[in-house]
């Protein structure tokens, strides 16, 4: 639940940055610019990337829990094939 909210927490910050980063853009098209517009507009650039990467990363650690469960599936899986095939050995055995 708290991966989820982080995601929409960020996703969120990072859409009102880049609204920002396009209002700045269209002053500066229009030659209306402000003193502050281009230091925001890299500090705005800078936040996006931050913003980006700590998706990314979520993203991964994500990909690798799932990564991680399928591997422990996995072994189940062949851990109680073998305990089934060791069962069924077992009985043809006695029945020999």
């Amino acid at each position: 639940m708290w991966s989820i909210q982080k995601k929409s927490i960020r996703e969120h910050d990072r859409r009102v940055l880049q609204d920002y980063l396009l209002e700045i853009d269209s002053r500066l098209d229009k030659g209306e610019g402000l003193p502050d517009d281009l230091p925001n507009r890299a500090k705005t650039f800078h936040d996006i990337g931050v913003i980006n990467r700590k998706i990314y990363v979520d993203m991964a650690q994500k990909a690798k829990k799932q990564e991680t469960g399928s591997q422990i599936q996995r072994d189940v899986v062949t851990t109680k094939t073998k305990t089934v095939s060791q069962v069924l050995t077992t009985a043809s055995e006695r029945m020999t």
